[in-house]
């Protein structure tokens, strides 16, 4: 991976991880669990740049649909 590459990841995870604290919050559904993300390269590129199973996360952890 290149570097670029890598400071994308972080930037992304980083604002991510930040929204869903903010969202959590407005739901009052963090529950005192702070759900981080976790973002990685796909194994196929053809699916995109990035994997994460967040929203499935986020869903059990709040007892939402995560559609």
């Amino acid at each position: 991976m290149t570097q670029r590459y890598n400071e994308v990841l972080n930037a992304l995870t980083s604002e991510l991880n930040s929204r869903l604290s903010r969202l959590a919050a407005s739901w009052k559904a963090d529950n005192g669990e702070a759900l981080r993300v976790s973002l990685a390269p796909t194994r196929d590129v053809a699916n995109g740049d990035f994997a994460t199973a967040v929203a499935l996360a986020a869903a059990k952890a709040w007892k939402r649909n995560p559609l």
